[in-house]
């Protein structure tokens, strides 16, 4: 599902005429982006410590590499949110800037070639400005070699930063000038003077029409499965005195290394996250978030159906759920009457 939304930010906001500067300027934009910064540095963290890397994880990491580029190709930095170039400079150019250097990295995957390439050129746009390049060969000096010699002088056309403030809708919304014509960019006349509300339903049909396909709707089933079945084993994977668990752990700091799954401290049982997931929904305002509301009322259907041996274990779950607000929470979705 995050690769389908990778691919949608490149193919559908960054290099098409639907280029949507309302949200590139917008708060939603850097979160997106500081969530996929975030899993670019895991997947850095993996390649690195020679952790298992799977087909599924390069194509991820392919996938957001050419988010980078095509975001700083194909999108005017100037109406960029004011803190994605220090995101860019921050988190994503160190993190790709370790992958290059690093001959480990290279060796563990299966297309180096053209994911090295990738990031090459994703560090390369981001060092035009003098001040990132500096920064960058002053942390990894290896980098020379895969950054060109700047030859622009003093004349040349310097990287643009976003602007100090956040931009209102009707500036975002104002023609863009660009190399192609006077008053366009990418050769588009001008922008669609749609109002932001309207811009934003475009988006959200979209959305729903990407959401409906098989592709996505099999993802999501299966992705829904998966959380179900991580639900109902929380306790076994959560128990700092499981027996093997207790193995792993010591045998890990024997030998000097991270345990697998991490280090385990609080037992968390099926029935304790499920009430605070009742407990959520309840809260003012959550219970007409129905994506939210549905998805805690089927983990709530199928603990209670399948998470049991004997007729006294289901009597008990059914018990401590309806204490803990189930009842609750269905009296009050039926009285809220939602649709479907």
């Amino acid at each position: 599902i995050k690769e389908a939304m990778l691919q949608c930010l490149r193919n559908v906001y960054y290099d098409t005429a639907l280029l949507d500067v309302v949200f590139l300027g917008s708060v939603d934009h850097v979160r997106i982006l500081d969530a996929v910064t975030e899993d670019l540095e895991t997947l850095q963290r993996a390649l690195l410590e020679g952790n298992s890397f799977s087909w599924y994880e390069e194509e991820l990491l392919e996938s957001i590499l050419r988010m980078a580029v095509a975001l700083q190709e194909y999108t005017p930095q100037n109406r960029w949110y004011p803190r994605i170039p220090d995101l860019l400079k921050d988190k994503l150019m160190p993190a790709v800037s370790s992958m290059l250097i690093s001959d480990k990295a290279k060796s563990r995957l299966k297309e180096p070639k053209r994911l090295m390439t990738l990031a090459t050129k994703s560090l390369r746009l981001i060092t035009e400005d003098k001040h990132c390049r500096a920064h960058a060969l002053s942390k990894f000096p290896e980098l020379t070699s895969h950054l060109p010699q700047d030859r622009r002088g003093d004349s040349g056309t310097e990287f643009s930063p976003a602007p100090s403030r956040l931009i209102s809708p009707d500036e975002a919304l104002s023609p863009i000038k660009g190399p192609d014509s006077p008053g366009s960019f990418s050769g588009i006349e001008e922008l669609p003077t749609a109002s932001s509300e309207t811009l934003t339903k475009q988006f959200h049909d979209f959305a729903e029409v990407i959401r409906s396909t098989n592709v996505i709707q099999e993802a999501l089933k299966e992705e829904k499965e998966e959380l179900t079945n991580e639900v109902c084993s929380l306790l076994s994977k959560t128990n700092p005195n499981d027996a093997e668990y207790v193995k792993e752990r010591d045998r890990a700091i024997a030998e000097g290394r991270p345990v697998k799954g991490g280090m385990r401290r609080t037992a968390i049982s099926t029935e304790r996250f499920l009430l605070r997931a009742i407990s959520h929904c309840l809260q003012p305002g959550r219970l007409t978030q129905w994506d939210m509301t549905k998805l805690v009322i089927s983990l709530v259907s199928h603990v209670v159906k399948n998470f049991h041996d004997t007729e006294k274990e289901l009597e008990r779950i059914q018990q401590v759920l309806a204490d803990g607000g189930g009842v609750k929470l269905c009296v009050d979705l039926l009285s809220s009457r939602p649709n479907g």
